[in-house]
């Protein structure tokens, strides 16, 4: 996060003016929004895992493929 707000703060510093404000805000916008794509990505990843790990049981069989089923 830091290096996007560095980033942000190096592309408004080029600019004079409000283009400088309009940078700044908006660039901020962005990183917020994508920390918080993150973040919710990383929730939903481990609700998954930690869900449905508790009601799936691996007790089929063994997945094997095709080309090493005829080579048997």
């Amino acid at each position: 996060m830091f290096g996007l707000c560095m980033a942000i703060y190096l592309l408004a510093d080029m600019t004079s003016g409000a283009g400088n404000l309009t940078i700044a805000i908006l660039g901020n916008i962005l990183v917020l929004v994508l920390e918080g794509l993150i973040v919710g990505i990383q929730i939903l990843r481990l609700e998954y895992y930690e869900l449905f790990s508790r009601f799936y049981e691996g007790n089929g069989t063994e997945y094997q493929s095709i080309k090493s089923q005829t080579s048997h």
